[in-house]
C-alpha cells in the first residue's frame, strides 16, 4: 500500500510565486489593450487665443478687433460667451468668421476716444467636441494718443473772506474749463450740471474750448455746490476721456459781522459824501452826559464788514424818532438828521443784531448807546430900545412907560452868532403889535440892519401913538421857532420873548 506523503515547505512557496506572477501579467495585458484602445480619445492640446489687440494696449484704431483660435471653437457657443463693452456697458456687436479666427466691432461703429473691453469668460465647445475653460480680455481706448479729448485744466471760484477781502472780484467769481479740442456746445448744455441748483450764465472762448460758468446773481456763500460732466463730446465727435466732476465753496466767509465804532460827523458836502468824523459814542449805557454831539451833527456807523444796506435802514430805531436820511461808505453808513437834533433832549439809538453783511451773515448781538446835544439854547442877551437920536430909552424892559417919540429903533442882541441863511427871517421872527386899545395901528418896520458879526440886529419902525390922558401899549415879541432864528451851529431859543412898553 502506498502512502502519501506531504509537499515539502519549498514547493508551497514556489507554486504561490507562480499564481502572482501569472495575475500580474494578466492585468498588464488587459490594462495594455484598454490604454491601446483608448489612445485615440486623449489629446493634450491647448487652445491657444490671440488678437490683434496686445495686452496692455492703451490705444487701438484699426476697423475691428480679430480673434485667432489655435482649435476651431463652435461659433454659437463662443457667440454666447462674447462680449463687446463700452464704457462699461454691454453693447451689441458683428461677429464675422472666417476659418478659426473672427473679427468683431460695434453696430454703432467705434467711437473715438471711447472705451472699450473685449471678452470670453466661460467653458468653450471646439469643433471636435473637446471642451476648454476660457478667460480671455482685451481692453483699449479706441483711437491714438492724438485723438484724446480732455479737460486740460480747472479753474474754480473762491473768495476767502477770512482773508480780509470785503468783495468778490470778477475774476474769482466763474468756473472756468478749459478742454483741448473744440466743445459740442449743445451737448455741454445737457450733459454739464451744478447741484444745488443755481441759474448760470455760460460763455464760450477759444473757439469753444474754454468755458466761463458764472452765476445769474452771485454763489451763495458757505455753500459747497458740486459740477459734473458725463458723456461729453467735442465738436468733432470725440467723447470725453473721462467723466469729471469736482466739489467747490465760491466764497466762504466765517467772519462775524460787528460793529466797530460809532462817531459824531460832520457833513460837508452831502451830494459827494464828504464828512469828518468827530468824537466817538460809547456803545453802552452810558449816561446822556457823556455822550454828546452837536446839534447839526451826523452819526457814523463804522463796521468790520461791509453792510447790507436795507438791513441796516430797516433795523435801527432811534427814540424819540426822528426823521432823516441815510448814506453808505464802504463800511460806514451815515445817519443824517433831516433837521437839528432837540436841545436839552435825551436819545437813545438801538442797532438790532439782525442787521446783516453784504454776505447775508448776521451780526447776532443787539448794540444800543444814548446820548444828548453838547449845544446851549440860543438866548437873548439884550434888547435896547432907542429913538432916532439912538439915545437908550430903556434896556431889558419887562413893561416900561415911554414918550415923546416918533421913531423907534428895537436893538436886540443874540446869545451867539446867527446862521446867514436865516438873517433874512428876523422880519417874520420879530414882531412889534399894538396891543391896546384896539384902535390902536400897528408900527410898520422901516429898516432892518444887522452887525458884521451877525449877533445884533437893530430894526427901525415908526408910526406909534401918543395920548396925554390914555395909555398906548406896545409889545415886541421875538419867535422861538427853530425854523426862524438859528444860530451857526443850529442853536435856537428854548421860549418866546417879548418886551412891553406904553406910550403917553
Amino acid at each position: 500500500m502506498l502512502k502519501h506523503s506531504k509537499p515539502s515547505k519549498a514547493r508551497s512557496l514556489y507554486s504561490h510565486t507562480v499564481r502572482t506572477r501569472t495575475l500580474i501579467i494578466f492585468l498588464t495585458c488587459i490594462l495594455s489593450i484598454i490604454f491601446l484602445s483608448s489612445c485615440s480619445l486623449i489629446n493634450f492640446e491647448e487652445l491657444d487665443i490671440s488678437s490683434n489687440v496686445s495686452e496692455n494696449q492703451m490705444y487701438f484704431n484699426e476697423n475691428n478687433v480679430r480673434l485667432y483660435f489655435s482649435i476651431e471653437p463652435d461659433k454659437t457657443v463662443l457667440k454666447s460667451l462674447l462680449s463687446l463693452r463700452k464704457n462699461d456697458s454691454v453693447i451689441d456687436s458683428e461677429i464675422s468668421w472666417t476659418g478659426s479666427s473672427c473679427s468683431i466691432q460695434p453696430k454703432e461703429g467705434f467711437k473715438k476716444n471711447t472705451a472699450y473691453r473685449v471678452s470670453i469668460n466661460g467653458r468653450c465647445r471646439t469643433h471636435d467636441e473637446r471642451y476648454y475653460n476660457i478667460k480671455f480680455e482685451r481692453s483699449f481706448i479706441y483711437g491714438s494718443d492724438n485723438d484724446l479729448f480732455l479737460l486740460i485744466s480747472i479753474k474754480e471760484p473762491k473768495t476767502d473772506f477770512t482773508a480780509g477781502n470785503t468783495a468778490s472780484p470778477s475774476e474769482n467769481s466763474a468756473l472756468e474749463l478749459n478742454f483741448n479740442r473744440s466743445v459740442d456746445i449743445a451737448d455741454f448744455e445737457n450733459n454739464f450740471s451744478v447741484t444745488p441748483f443755481i441759474q448760470l450764465k455760460k460763455e464760450y472762448e477759444e473757439n469753444d474750448t474754454k468755458i466761463i460758468i458764472k452765476p445769474q446773481t452771485d454763489w451763495s456763500v458757505n455753500t459747497y455746490f458740486t459740477w459734473s460732466i458725463k458723456n461729453l463730446k467735442s465738436a468733432d465727435g470725440y467723447e470725453l476721456a473721462e467723466e469729471a466732476s469736482s466739489t467747490f465753496c465760491a466764497k466762504e466767509d466765517l467772519i462775524q459781522c460787528k460793529l466797530v465804532s460809532v462817531n459824531a460827523a460832520e457833513i460837508s458836502n452831502i451830494i459827494n459824501l464828504e464828512y469828518t468824523l468827530k468824537n466817538d459814542l460809547e456803545l453802552s449805557n452810558q449816561t446822556p452826559a457823556e455822550n454828546a454831539i452837536a446839534m447839526n451833527d451826523s452819526i457814523a456807523f463804522k463796521f468790520n464788514k461791509d453792510i447790507d444796506f436795507p438791513s441796516f435802514k430797516s433795523q435801527l430805531s432811534i427814540i424819540p424818532a426822528v426823521r432823516g436820511s441815510f448814506a453808505q461808505d464802504k463800511n460806514t453808513i451815515l445817519f443824517i438828521p433831516e433837521s437839528s437834533w432837540k436841545i436839552n433832549t435825551e436819545y437813545t439809538v438801538f442797532i438790532s443784531g439782525s442787521i446783516k453783511d453784504t454776505n447775508g451773515i448776521p451780526m447776532h448781538d443787539d448794540e444800543y448807546f444814548s446820548f444828548k446835544t453838547a449845544n446851549n439854547f440860543l438866548s437873548v442877551k439884550n434888547i435896547a430900545l432907542k429913538d432916532k437920536n439912538t439915545t437908550v430909552l430903556t434896556e431889558n424892559p419887562d413893561s416900561v412907560t415911554v414918550s415923546d417919540f416918533d421913531t423907534l429903533f428895537a436893538e436886540i442882541t443874540f446869545s451867539d452868532k446867527i446862521n446867514s441863511k436865516n438873517l433874512t427871517k428876523i422880519e417874520q421872527a420879530v414882531s412889534l403889535e399894538a396891543v391896546f386899545p384896539l384902535f390902536l395901528k400897528t408900527p410898520k418896520l422901516k429898516e432892518i440892519k444887522w452887525s458884521d458879526s451877525n449877533r445884533k440886529v437893530t430894526l427901525k419902525y415908526e408910526g406909534f401913538s401918543f395920548s396925554d390922558t390914555d395909555d398906548y401899549i406896545y409889545r415886541l415879541k421875538i419867535n422861538s421857532s427853530p425854523s426862524l432864528i438859528v444860530s451857526e451851529s443850529g442853536e435856537y431859543m428854548e421860549d418866546d420873548t417879548w418886551t412891553v412898553f406904553i406910550t403917553r
